[in-house]
């Protein structure tokens, strides 16, 4: 399980003309597990304070590069999680080493 380091919310209407009646900027440490060849992960989740099923993570980013180029997909699954999946389409194991991951999640407001 990956640890936020910093979760800041923001709230009111000014995110994307009022789409999102919540935001959640994250930011923590993840040392990602290794997705076989043409393999998928899910084993990683991040608690974040606030979340509710229904709220979309509207962008992923991670610090580290790796050969494979895997795909890293987050969603929010309970209230207060984050699951991460790696994707390797790839005949390479995506194998990245611990870094700095960021989520940029709202809560849709209609």
């Amino acid at each position: 399980m990956a640890a936020a380091t910093a979760v800041t919310p923001f709230r009111g209407t000014a995110q994307f003309r009022g789409m999102f009646s919540e935001m959640w900027a994250v930011k923590a440490t993840w040392d990602p597990a290794s997705a076989a060849a043409g393999a998928q992960t899910t084993s990683d989740t991040i608690t974040v304070p606030g979340v509710a099923l229904g709220d979309m993570v509207l962008g992923i980013s991670f610090d580290k590069e790796v050969a494979a180029s895997p795909l890293i997909r987050a969603r929010v699954t309970a209230a207060n999680t984050v699951v991460l999946a790696i994707i390797s389409g790839t005949g390479v194991t995506a194998d990245m080493a611990s870094g700095t991951l960021k989520l940029v999640i709202g809560r849709p407001a209609f």
